[in-house]
């Protein structure tokens, strides 16, 4: 019975996130090269939070410099940007916060789920409600599990830069060293 009521609290967790989302991501892009991405709790009583937990991914291409806002850090991995959140008891909440990055690339396209070149980005993080309670379901009242909490993703469609030309990156080399060796 333990191993059903288990099973059916997975399948709960999961199924909160096929009618709503968690978080609600809006990006956008000054068209030169800068990308903005504001996060708030989404349509659901449920969002994402938990300190060194919560988590924003975002694939982007040729990245120049990235902008965290108070109480995140970030890194940069694989054309992939984590901001990972420090502060304590965070929780997305309806009040936004922005991420941003500079590319080199000032084009944007968009990256969507189920795309290979362009994939879409991410927020991990344990579940809370949206008054802040960690999520906890009762699994059982005997000695063994009392409750557990929840943790995932959502996964986002989001604007960042194109992958660069190769043909592109060829010439931005090759022009100015012409010009230098003619000129020399």
């Amino acid at each position: 019975m333990k191993n059903l009521t288990y099973i059916f609290l997975i399948l709960f967790a999961a199924a909160v996130n096929c009618f709503g989302a968690m978080v609600s991501v809006q990006s956008s892009t000054d068209s030169n090269g800068v990308y903005f991405y504001t996060v708030t709790s989404g349509d659901e009583p449920l969002t994402f939070g938990g300190e060194e937990i919560l988590a924003l991914r975002i694939p982007s291409q040729a990245v120049q410099d990235i902008f965290s806002p108070a109480g995140w850090t970030s890194e940069l991995s694989d054309n992939v940007v984590i901001w990972n959140c420090t502060n304590k008891d965070a929780c997305i909440t309806d009040q936004p916060v922005v991420f941003s990055l500079k590319s080199y690339v000032a084009e944007g396209t968009n990256y969507s789920i189920g795309s290979d070149n362009y994939p879409a980005g991410k927020v991990f993080g344990s579940v809370y409600y949206t008054n802040g309670t960690l999520y906890t379901p009762d699994i059982d009242t005997n000695d063994f599990i009392m409750s557990m909490n929840i943790a995932g993703y959502e996964s986002f469609d989001l604007i960042g830069p194109v992958i660069p030309e190769p043909t592109l990156l060829f010439l931005l080399v090759a022009v100015p060293w012409m010009i230098i060796r003619r000129h020399s």
